[in-house]
């Protein structure tokens, strides 16, 4: 038995790239429809808030995760050790809302609008970036916290580096990298346009995979001081990845797609255990910290394997598979789960993650007086 199946309309989409773009800013939190049964997510608002809270979650993560410290909640978080961090769940659905919104606005209102609207987007990251760097490295100077030595010894310098984009502060870097996507991001989106999504693939795929092997000679677009993890010709593909995924999930919203019901139900149904089975293996990497594959790698300690090839800073292939396994459970679990979900957790991670970049910058001047703090003690 076939039908239709068609997720939602262009108007809908539309009318949500309107409300995702206007501000950083939390949105009202929409709750699910009371009419639909079960656990499953059912689309009650013009958001589809499983990015919301998926988004939320990554933030949260993060603030876990940089205030350092021992803590139960990095079993949740993988406190920047496990195989993936929240910093590529971010960047990947930061990725996927361009697709999704700036793919439906381009085809409803022309190329330049939505261009337009990517460019001013890249310049409120560049000047969120800066502010976040002179401000923090100004309060951790006066503070006389370590890392404030690096404007002590040259004011002007450090200023002129931050704002021309040679050199960035600590933690400020995700900024730095997602202001660079946003920049590059109308190029592709005019790719995409015409057809050539296959063109862009190939071009972030053939990228990374060059950095993979000349590192050193790829660091774009220059070298950046204090910059050690997010390369762009590597981290690039996260979000461009996600851009692609979205332009797609939006045309293929607005066609009609004919599939057997029961083959779908049963990926739909096999999906969430299969992605948990995956994770767990991934877990249990970690936790034996690769002794598994001791017989068949030339290092005596694995350790030292499971570094080079779960690299955060270059994001070679074991790394990006664990991307796909830990956003493909994520997806999956709040898909199926949402109800529970969204009444235990929806309340705190949805609004983060509609405020994303307004909660990431906050955390770090709560760092900032943390730091502050133990040093009086």
């Amino acid at each position: 038995m076939v039908t239709s199946v068609v997720e939602g309309t262009a108007s809908a989409r539309a009318e949500q790239s309107e409300a995702a773009t206007t501000a950083m800013a939390p949105a009202v939190v929409a709750p699910p429809d009371p009419s639909q049964g079960g656990w499953r997510y059912a689309a009650a608002g013009k958001r589809d808030l499983r990015l919301d809270l998926l988004r939320g979650f990554a933030v949260f993560a993060m603030v876990v995760d940089h205030i350092g410290g021992a803590s139960w909640l990095h079993f949740l978080s993988g406190g920047n050790r496990f195989f993936v961090s929240a910093a590529e769940v971010f960047v990947f659905i930061s990725g996927l809302m361009v697709g999704l919104i700036y793919t439906e606005r381009a085809r409803r209102d022309g190329f330049r609008p939505s261009a337009t609207k990517l460019l001013k987007r890249a310049w409120t990251l560049y000047a969120l970036a800066v502010w976040l760097a002179l401000a923090t490295a100004f309060a951790a100077a006066l503070f006389d916290l370590p890392r404030g030595v690096i404007l002590g010894q040259d004011p002007a310098r450090f200023i002129f580096e931050v704002l021309t984009l040679q050199r960035t502060f600590y933690l400020v870097d995700v900024m730095l990298f997602y202001a660079f996507a946003m920049l590059v991001a109308p190029m592709a989106l005019g790719v995409v346009l015409r057809g050539g999504w296959w063109f862009v693939a190939f071009c972030s795929v053939a990228l990374w995979g060059m950095y993979q092997r000349w590192p050193a000679a790829l660091q774009l677009p220059w070298a950046i001081a204090d910059n050690p993890v997010f390369n762009f010709a590597a981290w690039q593909i996260l979000f461009f990845g996600g851009m692609l995924l979205g332009s797609w999930r939006g045309t293929r919203e607005r066609s009609t797609v004919v599939v057997h019901r029961p083959v779908s139900r049963f990926l739909r149904e096999l999906a969430l255990p299969a992605f948990a089975a995956a994770l767990g293996a991934l877990i249990f990497v970690h936790l034996t910290n690769g002794r598994i594959f001791a017989p068949y790698i030339a290092e005596s300690d694995t350790g030292v394997w499971l570094d080079r090839w779960f690299d955060k800073s270059a994001l070679p292939f074991p790394r990006l598979l664990a991307c796909l396994i830990v956003f493909g459970f994520l997806w999956s679990l709040v898909s199926r789960c949402w109800r529970p979900l969204h009444r235990g957790l929806g309340w705190f991670l949805v609004p983060l993650g509609q405020g994303a970049l307004y909660a990431y910058a906050a955390h770090l001047f709560v760092i900032i007086a943390l730091q502050i703090a133990i040093l009086q003690i």
